[in-house]
């Protein structure tokens, strides 16, 4: 029963480190997708007083 209750604990601790794993990769794509967007408009802005 004993080895039961500690399979059963490091399976929840898995299940956790997954969890936070997932949590910053998709934390990781948010802030690349904002760079992203916000790269050409500061391309934009920063070439056009140049152009004019």
């Amino acid at each position: 029963m004993s080895l039961y209750a500690t399979n059963l604990e490091k399976m929840a601790q898995a299940v956790e480190l997954m969890a936070e794993t997932v949590a910053a990769e998709r934390r990781k794509r948010e802030r690349q997708q904002q760079e992203a967007t916000e790269d050409p408009t500061e391309i934009a802005a920063e070439a056009a007083p140049s152009a004019g």
